[in-house]
């Protein structure tokens, strides 16, 4: 029997919450989902409870969490400006919630924070300081590190589908991991169907739906014109804040040009008993 079985999940209505709800409700687990919305037929038909939460109430919120064992965040980046996630995480502790999974799918931060040559990007450094947060608030956590997502891969490499172009930065013989979204839903729920208690508290799984590199990326696509950029390109960007998201887009290719995306001898898929088989290539075809 799964160690936990009551789920609420934060944001569940979006492209990642939406998957890992629909996931954790195909095995027979209980979902509460905190939304905006007030209607999601798919969910509810499927059997989740949809509650709207007031993320400025600590006692509604505290009262929607009531009675669950695990909270999963997968609220957007413009939560963490107004530090929703610690809200969301206070509020669990003081219903009693037994483990807080972070919205940390995507890289990770403790081989980015080691590594000599590479600095967090200011834009998740909440994230990345987050897991001290939990430590603090006196509530046991899950992190899930999934490599980049497929649907992100076109913004990433500047591949135009039509004219059949992208670039590259550096060689692009670094691999990196990249997972769909749908398979994201898939690992965590997998996870928590085969795990044990104490395999889920105070850790980090990793997994990817495929490894490769950029050349091997886009040879296995076929049919485009690679443009290699300078390091120097992603290195100015990530350092100009005032780019917004091609600044983050500048800090994300540089972290695949140093290999800290690449999940070596790390990948967890096998010992949670999860086979990736989503086609990561869709995006760019």
């Amino acid at each position: 029997m799964p160690a936990f079985t009551k789920f609420v999940v934060a944001g569940g209505t979006g492209k990642i919450g939406r998957q890992i709800s629909l996931a954790l409700l195909e095995r027979g687990f209980q979902v509460t989902v905190l939304s905006r919305k007030e209607t999601d037929a798919e969910l509810t038909q499927k059997g989740a409870k949809l509650a709207i939460a007031d993320y400025s109430s600590d006692s509604q919120l505290t009262d929607l969490l009531r009675g669950s064992q695990v909270v999963i965040n997968t609220l957007g980046m413009e939560s963490f400006a107004a530090d929703l996630q610690t809200t969301l995480a206070k509020a669990a502790k003081a219903a009693g919630v037994q483990l807080f999974v972070s919205n940390d799918f995507g890289v990770d931060y403790d081989i980015i924070q080691a590594h000599d040559q590479l600095d967090l990007h200011a834009f998740v450094q909440g994230k990345a300081d987050f897991a001290q947060t939990l430590k603090e608030i006196g509530l046991d956590s899950l992190q899930f590190y999934t490599g980049f997502f497929d649907s992100a891969l076109a913004w990433l490499f500047q591949a135009d589908t039509e004219k059949r172009t992208a670039r590259i930065p550096g060689t692009g013989d670094r691999p990196f991991a990249i997972t769909t979204e749908h398979e994201v839903g898939q690992f965590v729920a997998t996870a928590f169907q085969n795990l044990k208690e104490e395999e889920l508290r105070n850790t980090t799984l990793r997994f990817a739906s495929t490894v490769l590199s950029p050349n091997e990326l886009f040879k296995q696509v076929g049919d485009y014109k690679i443009e290699y950029a300078p390091v120097e390109d992603s290195e100015r960007a990530a350092k100009d804040l005032s780019l917004g998201l091609e600044s983050f887009a500048g800090w994300l290719r540089l972290v695949i040009m140093h290999g800290a995306m690449s999940w070596e001898g790390t990948n967890d898929s096998e010992r949670i008993g999860y086979k990736p088989t989503d086609d990561v290539f869709a995006n760019l075809r």
